[in-house]
């Protein structure tokens, strides 16, 4: 569910752009991968809510997806944290040092 709410902040972020300052580009990336990530979260949502002794604990299949989701977000973080520094000299893991992350 938490995934899920992040991928609709991703949508209306895209959409409104509130105070954030985005592009146009990056607006409609973010909206349209928003959108695509609220379809799969829904999806496993209803999969979870549906079939709980196939995704319950115990299950290597359950496992698997938390991992892998785990593991993509650190490559993601790792490659974004590499080419900030790179092409913009700036080091994003800089943020949790000037603001905590409580």
């Amino acid at each position: 569910m938490y995934f899920l709410i992040v991928s609709i902040a991703a949508i209306i972020i895209g959409i409104k752009g509130g105070s954030f300052s985005v592009n146009g580009s990056t607006r409609v990336i973010l909206s349209v991968f928003g959108i695509l990530q609220a379809i799969v979260m829904a999806y496993l949502t209803y999969e979870f809510i549906e079939y709980p002794n196939l995704w319950g604990g115990g299950n290597w299949l359950a496992y698997s997806v938390v991992m892998s989701s785990m593991l993509l977000g650190i490559t993601v973080f790792l490659l974004s944290q590499h080419l900030n520094k790179r092409l913009y000299g700036i080091d994003i893991a800089m943020a949790y040092a000037e603001i905590p992350p409580e």
